[in-house]
């Protein structure tokens, strides 16, 4: 489990300590250094200690907290309770990126902007709580005292959750209070499994669904979230003008009654961690998450089908070691001008790739006859799937399936 110290090394909570910097430091410079940290310490607690009621300055050891901050005095028990929980599973998360050597732990920390993307995990892993237990009522409190236990700050962390409303109207920022919301969701659920278990309540049920334990896995949707987060950070300078070839991927029966929220989460979480390393193998953008897949595009058609035919491999990789649940998905692709406007894209070649996309089967890549005529000399292979009606569009449509199997009847460009 990761300790308080390594946790708010990560997150940079206030009192955590800092990490020495690589190369040998002489002992009496870190004496300096642990003295100095000491002082400024005992002096903030003396500060706070006159304004308050006078306590004697904190201990030289201070400096090195043993656990997580004392609660505020107006912070009843089910508020503690809450917040101990959610932080307990965040560290875990952060657990996770620190042993997958994440990109986003330069130095054992995360930068001021992946901070302010785990304000908005934490805030929907907070909402997620709330509404398991009861308490939504009592979200905002819940939210302000888990954002002020990761460090920051009474004032900033109350008008956080008095805000965090307005935020939630900025997509990218809403897909991140979603991630939150999905992990705590998991997260709770296998912690009621295991009291179930302890107290021999476990049904046969809830036993299967202990057997697939996700909890080891928790830390991944941090991970996929803040990858999320970066890509649409940096999708600004991306933005392509002129001919773009857009790609929309849906995963076939992920949201059906029989497959389960918790298998949903997983099944999604496997989709996107799939379709972003094709994304940055192949120069593609990811504009933004639809309900069941990811919408993307590509400078150049040719290699949005590739990122296409490698996405469906690693797919059927993927369910060749997870057959409970295997992963099947159908891509669709178009290429034209769309307009690009608030980091997303707009325009009938957007909605051709949707309607391309929605006539695919499953395990397939659908793609128009303009994408087919572009790829042309790449070395591509496709098979002519004849002309389709679409919505919104009077005449038919020349459609061609992208080959990533050997199959008969293709055509080779």
């Amino acid at each position: 489990m990761l300790s308080w110290r390594e946790f708010s090394q990560a997150f940079q909570v206030a009192g955590g300590g800092q990490r020495r910097p690589a190369g040998r430091t002489s002992r009496p410079a870190a004496k300096k250094s642990l003295a100095r940290e000491a002082r400024e310490e005992r002096e903030a607690r003396k500060e706070a200690g006159n304004k308050e009621s006078g306590k004697r300055d904190a201990p030289p050891d201070a400096a090195q907290p043993k656990g997580p901050p004392p609660e505020l005095d107006n912070e009843g028990p089910e508020i503690t309770e809450a917040k101990k929980s959610i932080i307990t599973f965040f560290a875990r998360c952060v657990e996770f990126l620190m042993k997958s050597s994440s990109q986003f732990l330069k130095g054992g920390k995360l930068s001021t902007f992946n901070q302010f993307g785990c304000d908005l995990f934490l805030a929907g892993a907070a909402e997620a709580y709330a509404e398991r237990k009861a308490m939504t009522d009592r979200n905002k409190e819940i939210m302000a005292a888990v954002i002020r236990a990761a460090g920051r700050g009474n004032d900033r962390a109350a008008q956080f959750a008095d805000k965090h409303e307005n935020y939630l109207l900025e997509p990218r920022y809403l897909d991140m209070f979603r991630a939150g919301r999905e992990a705590m969701s998991i997260y709770l659920k296998d912690e009621d499994l295991r009291t179930k278990a302890a107290s021999g309540e476990l049904s046969q049920e809830d036993e299967a669904s202990l057997g697939n334990d996700s909890e080891g896995d928790i830390g991944m949707f941090l991970e996929n979230a803040l990858d999320h987060w970066n890509a649409q950070g940096s999708d600004k300078k991306k933005q392509q003008g002129g001919t773009v070839a857009v790609m929309f991927t849906a995963i076939i029966g992920a949201f059906s009654e029989a497959t389960g929220d918790e298998a949903t989460a997983k099944l999604l979480h496997a989709h996107n961690r799939i379709v972003r390393e094709s994304l940055r193998m192949h120069g593609g953008t990811e504009i933004k998450q639809t309900n069941d897949g990811i919408m993307a595009s590509f400078p150049v058609a040719s290699e949005a089908v590739q990122a296409a035919v490698e996405i469906q491999k690693s797919a059927k990789a993927h369910s060749g070691v997870n057959q409970d649940l295997p992963l099947h998905l159908k891509i669709g692709i178009n290429a034209g001008e769309p307009i690009a406007e608030n980091n997303d894209l707009f325009g009938t070649p957007v909605q051709m790739a949707a309607r391309v996309m929605a006539y695919a089967g499953q395990d397939q890549i659908a793609v128009s006859k303009l994408v087919f005529d572009l790829c042309t000399g790449k070395g591509l292979k496709f098979k002519d799937l004849g002309a389709a009606e679409f919505k919104g569009f009077a005449e038919k449509v020349p459609v061609f399936e992208a080959q990533w199997r050997d199959e008969s009847e293709m055509l080779t460009e």
